[in-house]
């Protein structure tokens, strides 16, 4: 699962840094969280808001999209954020680096990720679901912002992203 860098995706409160082959290594211990029809959505700190990027049924023009419209919304430029692409159980992999301010984290050996920027603030829960994006969507104002909310508070005690992760699938 190593991506043979040292790309930085975030820090805890304690300046610790927690790099992208961290974040494959926890999902790869747990692979069987991943089946056809999950998703992993990660919530971006964008300007003291919070923007939830996803991938369930979408192909890979569309979630560039995604990445377009929410960069746009950030002043041109998502701070920092590692996109997990399982979409419909696939493993297709998802590199804008043609996009400035997209820092996109593809999955396996032929991901050619970008160097991405540190002091931003990205809250990544991953969730089991059988329901489309467009069905949770509904649901944002509830389940999701329960789930970022504590991403936030167990974020802010310096946790790590692998505990993080634990609690909020738990």
């Amino acid at each position: 699962a190593a991506l043979g860098c040292e790309m930085k995706v975030l820090s805890d409160s304690r300046g610790h840094s927690v790099t992208a082959e961290d974040v494959y290594a926890f999902l790869a211990d747990h692979m069987d969280w991943l089946r056809a029809g999950d998703f992993v959505a990660l919530f971006v700190s964008c300007h003291g808001g919070y923007t939830t990027i996803c991938c369930q049924n979408h192909t890979t023009v569309e979630v560039a999209d995604l990445f377009a419209r929410v960069s746009k919304s950030c002043g041109g430029r998502v701070p920092v954020l590692g996109f997990l692409d399982k979409c419909r159980g696939s493993s297709q992999h998802t590199g804008f680096a043609d996009q400035p301010g997209l820092q996109v984290a593809a999955k396996g050996p032929a991901a050619q990720p970008t160097p991405t920027v540190s002091g931003a603030n990205v809250y990544i829960a991953y969730a089991a679901t059988s329901g489309t994006v467009s069905a949770m969507t509904s649901s944002v104002g509830s389940f999701w912002l329960q789930v970022l909310a504590s991403a936030s508070q167990q974020w802010a005690r310096g946790h790590t992203i692998a505990s993080l992760m634990s609690r909020v699938r738990a």
